[in-house]
């Protein structure tokens, strides 16, 4: 499995963009060069998808789904430390592609009780994906162009379009 390596990626890059505080405009740059954020959608997509099947038999648990816990955090930090960076510097910006595998990840990972051994990890998980959905609510006004009304377009459609969404089990 590629888990492990991935992971250690992830974790050496979260390291490496969060020492900085805050992340200097060129790291940004270089972030959105690279296309990281669109890395990461599809990190969380293919989650999201490795997910699906325990999710639907009602049993998150195994290795498999621990590594995937583990994996996803560094990730999520520096999803967040991305979009907080751009949106504390741009109040126009309204890209949340990040939205939608962000409530897929939320809905497989939440709808069901925890392993007891990663209960604090997973609300951590949680936490850290409420932090980023928050932060396009942050510094913006209600207007029809806003990352406020695009997150919240996105959160409507997430919840009236997908099976997982109307059928999650809380």
């Amino acid at each position: 499995s590629c888990l492990p390596r991935l992971t250690t990626s992830l974790r050496i890059l979260e390291h490496l963009v969060l020492q900085h505080k805050p992340m200097p405009h060129q790291l940004a740059l270089q972030l959105t060069e690279c296309g990281a954020v669109q890395t990461i959608i599809q990190l969380f997509e293919s989650t999201c998808k490795m997910l699906e099947r325990p999710w639907m038999e009602g049993v998150l648990c195994g290795d498999t789904v621990l590594s995937v816990v583990y994996m996803i955090q560094p990730a999520l930090d520096l999803c967040y430390a991305y979009i907080s960076y751009l949106l504390s510097k741009n109040h126009s910006f309204a890209n949340t592609s990040i939205v939608k595998p962000l409530l897929q990840l939320h809905t497989l990972l939440f709808s069901l009780p925890p392993p007891a051994t990663i209960a604090n990890t997973m609300s951590a998980l949680q936490h850290t994906i409420a932090n980023i959905l928050l932060t396009f609510t942050t510094g913006s006004s209600v207007s029809s162009d806003t990352s406020w009304t695009k997150l919240v377009q996105e959160v409507l459609n997430y919840s009236t379009s997908t099976p997982q969404a109307s059928s999650a089990r809380s």
